[in-house]
């Protein structure tokens, strides 16, 4: 009986996204993705909603796609070469959902990390770090990511290549040495997060849901004119977490500013 109810209200909702409204548009594209089923059926009318005429339908249209699964894959990588880039945003952050089952995708989201939009950049980072080990073949990219000015992308990448893991570790040792500390700091923060999940029976390790909490970023802007690169930061300062650095980070990089070295002490006495 539910089977029946349901395909009766895909098939209502589906009337709806022809509706010269675009309020019943909208309201169509988020409840098929609430709903889930029919997903055969549902996946390629979303797909051609991506390009409604109306902003908000094509929006949600993507963070619809991203609660159905794989089946919605192709789509979604159609999604993240949109021309809007709300669309291309949303099809970062849906890709997430699908975790390692996204791996199709990695060489698009290689490509976004160099988006116009600073939070295309942020959401290709982040779905690379989702999608975890299968994602090695951004490993340059996201090195190459730590330069960038907005410090949450930096450490969003660093995150990406922690949760690469052990594939990682070459380019982050070759990370640690480079002129500029930002790129110091996430390099040895992302080493000492592989190392630290690598010691397993130390009661040292944690779980993939603790190595994915939130990223802690302070509510402080830096001041006028500190600048990286001969670039103004454009985003809030990161606090960095307790153990962030390699245990032999100080030794490859004997001039690295105060707060690294703190911070590669405290791991090194752990």
């Amino acid at each position: 009986m539910k089977s029946v109810q349901g395909k009766d209200t895909v098939a209502e909702l589906l009337r709806s996204l022809k509706s010269a409204n675009p309020v019943a548009r909208r309201t169509a594209v988020r409840e098929l993705g609430e709903l889930g089923c029919g997903i055969d059926t549902v996946v390629p009318v979303l797909r051609q909603a991506l390009f409604d005429a109306d902003e908000m339908v094509r929006i949600r249209a993507t963070r619809a796609l991203g609660h159905l699964g794989e089946a919605a894959l192709a789509a979604l990588v159609e999604a993240l070469q949109h021309r809007d880039k709300y669309v291309r945003r949303e099809a970062t952050w849906a890709l997430t959902k699908l975790g390692s089952h996204a791996k199709a995708a990695v060489s698009l989201l290689i490509q976004a990390l160099r988006d116009p939009d600073r939070r295309v950049r942020m959401g290709a980072a982040n779905a690379l770090g989702v999608i975890g080990p299968p994602a090695r073949l951004a490993i340059p990219a996201l090195i190459e990511t730590l330069n960038d000015t907005n410090l949450v992308l930096c450490r969003l990448a660093a995150k990406a290549l922690a949760h690469i893991g052990p594939a990682a570790l070459a380019a982050l040792h070759n990370a640690v040495r480079s002129e500029d500390t930002y790129v110091r700091r996430e390099a040895g923060w992302a080493i000492a997060r592989i190392e630290r999940s690598g010691t397993a029976g130390n009661g040292h390790e944690k779980s993939a849901k603790d190595d994915r909490t939130p990223i802690s970023v302070s509510n402080r802007t830096p001041p006028n004119g500190r600048a990286r690169n001969g670039k103004l930061i454009d985003t809030a300062v990161l606090q960095l977490d307790g153990a962030a650095a390699h245990k032999g980070v100080t030794l490859a990089v004997p001039d690295m500013d105060r707060l690294a070295r703190e911070v590669a002490t405290r791991a090194r006495e752990e």
